[in-house]
């Protein structure tokens, strides 16, 4: 083999390898979600630096990462289950949210609010769930295995577990067989004929 060619088949495979290490993570994230959040102080100022973890409570896994010059975080790709957020900073009480339950390709957003105070002091943050999905402008359910055992689905059509969501609606019987019918019939027709 030519030197030329052996060189244009060297960086070949090498492009190829690397296209293949870079699309991976995004085939790995397909099954995971992303927790989000800011860190403030009680006067709302960011709060840049702080150490976060994300423990999977269910494994015991831990993520640690640092806020950023906004006061932002951002842990992903996680597994779903369930997780809680500590976050901690020199002069802040350690402030520890309520165990989330993170869906597939969810985006939970967890923010905290730090208090002045010693390290060895905890404060466990709570709230509610947002009314509004603010994080994303994709709308999604998770249907979890209970409901999935115990709905009657007719012939067992997986298809029909989109129709627990809310603002989807059933096809028209026939829907689908009357256009391909109709397509059919317009092009069978001849010009003049009736």
């Amino acid at each position: 083999m030519p030197v030329s060619s052996r060189v244009r088949h060297i960086l070949a495979t090498l492009f190829l390898l690397v296209a293949i290490g870079f699309a991976t993570p995004l085939w790995a994230q397909k099954d995971a979600g992303t927790i989000v959040g800011m860190v403030r102080d009680s006067s709302s100022a960011a709060v840049p630096g702080a150490k976060i973890t994300v423990e999977d409570v269910d494994r015991g896994v831990q993520m640690t990462l640092s806020s950023n010059d906004q006061g932002e975080y951002v842990a992903s790709p996680l597994h779903i289950g369930r997780y809680k957020v500590t976050v901690e900073k020199a002069g802040f009480k350690k402030a520890v949210s309520e165990v989330v339950e993170l869906d597939v390709q969810g985006r939970v957003a967890i923010n905290m609010t730090l208090q002045v105070g010693q390290a060895t002091e905890v404060v466990v943050v709570t709230g509610a769930a947002p009314l509004l999905e603010t994080e994303t402008s994709e709308l999604g359910q998770v249907v979890d295995r209970k409901r999935v055992s115990n709905l009657p689905l007719n012939g067992r059509n997986f298809a029909q577990l989109a129709l627990l969501s809310p603002g989807t609606a059933p096809s028209e019987p026939g829907a689908r067989a009357a256009s391909r019918r109709g397509r059919r019939c317009a092009s069978s027709r001849r010009p003049g004929a009736t």
